[in-house]
Order: structure tokens, then sequence, then C-alpha cells
């Protein structure tokens, strides 16, 4: 795809892109060629690596204001469909609740006549655009006698703690594991 081929409605694209994006696949392409096999060619890459953030930065930088006010039009949107469905979410909530009071009063009152004996029909009627599921949810009374299955592990405290330590410290039933990135300082 050629950057000239996008069309967004109400989006203009800045006419700086279209010289960025011919730099990016060129850097792109130089990239895929380069070896790296030697401090020179480790230098050489770290070169690469800073001509890369600048035009990554230069990106941003030319989209900036059209993202800006791309998020503006979405969040206002967003809010104004929220101010219209907020009667329509309450309204559900409220009608789901009074069906299921109902529908769970009128099976209370079902099975206790059949329990007694009588005959009964039940009144429940079999709504075409209504379906029921049960669900079950735990409500946790008291946290110091959960069972360990049920316990979570907080990898990020677990990371943060080795980055801490650097690994030094042991913590049973965890390895720290030490691994290496590179970071663009350009």
């Amino acid at each position: 795809m050629n950057v000239t081929d996008l069309a967004v409605t109400e989006f203009d694209i800045p006419p700086e892109t279209i010289s960025v994006f011919t730099d990016t696949q060129e850097i792109e392409n130089s990239a895929e060629l380069m070896v790296v096999d030697s401090p020179k060619q480790f230098s050489k890459g770290a070169q690469a690596l800073a001509v890369i953030k600048f035009a990554k930065k230069k990106i941003a930088s030319v989209l900036k204001e059209q993202k800006q006010k791309a998020h503006a039009v979405h969040s206002a949107i967003c809010a104004y469909e929220s101010q219209l469905s907020a009667p329509l979410e309450h309204a559900e909530s409220l009608m789901k609740e009074k069906m299921v009071c109902w529908r769970t009063k009128q099976i209370v009152e079902e099975e206790t006549k059949i329990l007694n004996g009588e005959i009964c029909v039940s009144v429940i009627p079999d709504a075409e655009n209504i379906g029921w599921r049960d669900y079950w949810k735990a409500e946790i009374i008291n946290e110091s006698v959960i069972p360990q299955r049920f316990w979570s592990v907080d990898k990020k405290k677990l990371s943060d703690f080795a980055k801490t330590n650097k690994g030094l410290v042991e913590v049973e039933g965890v390895e720290f594991v030490k691994g290496m990135t590179i970071i663009n300082n350009s």
C-alpha cells in the first residue's frame, strides 16, 4: 500500500508524510540488507538505530495534530453516546431486575405448590426475545482462610523485586532470568 492510496473521510494527509513514507521504506530496506558481524558494522547499526528513532519521532510529530483532533472528536462522540444511552441503560437494568425478581418469586411459589402436592401450571411466559442464564459469583468473607490454589502470583511485583535485587535474592519457586535489550539514546 502506498501512503497516497490512504483515504479516510475527514482526514487530510499532511504532505510531509509522503516524503517520510519514502524515507521509511529506504530505512527498512537498509536494515534488511545490513549485516552486523564486526565492530565497524555494530557501530553502523547504532547509527541506523539513531536514524530510525529520528524518523519515528518525525512521523509522530507530523501526525500529532491530526491525532489530537481525532482523539477529541472520538472522546466527544463517546461522551455524547454515553449521555444518550444512560437512560436506556438504567431502564434496561430496572426492567431486568423487576423481571428476575418476579420470575424468582413465581418459581418459588410454583415449587411450593408442587411440594404440597398441588397441581401447578406455570404462568411464567416464554418470551421470544428473553433467555435465562444462571450465574455464580464469589464474595470473599474471610481472605485469610482461602485455599492457596485460589491465590494469584503478581508477576510484575516479582519482576520489580528481581530488578531491585538484580536477581541475587532467591524466591522459592521462582527463577530470575537476566535479559538484554538495546536502548536507543539518540
